[in-house]
């Protein structure tokens, strides 16, 4: 985190937040913004119904769970083998598919 590598995933913020008392939404702030292709591809309306489903799955607004899944579809992206050229709509699909099963 220190070195801005890799942003932090949701789940990693809210582990963080509790170590450090702030809120989620305050950890997260401190990642780098996403790329536009990730924000693009999140922006699709197959993605809204998904976004949707996380939203409800976290107890979150709709804004949240965008920022939950563009960190998760990141963190996805930086443990792939070739970085040059990420393919973000299958990176997206691949997060779904784990988050919420579709």
């Amino acid at each position: 985190m220190w070195r801005g590598h890799h942003p932090l995933t949701a789940d990693q913020a809210e582990k963080l937040a509790v170590l450090l008392g702030l809120l989620v939404q305050e950890v997260l702030a401190a990642n780098p913004a996403p790329p536009p292709a990730v924000v693009h591809e999140l922006n699709r309306p197959l993605r809204r119904r998904q976004l949707r489903a996380l939203a409800a799955r976290h107890l979150e607004n709709e804004q949240q769970a965008r920022l939950r899944a563009a960190y998760g579809i990141l963190t996805l992206a930086a443990r792939q083998d070739d970085r040059t050229h990420t393919d973000w709509a299958a990176r997206a699909d691949t997060y779904f598919e784990l988050r919420l099963g579709q």
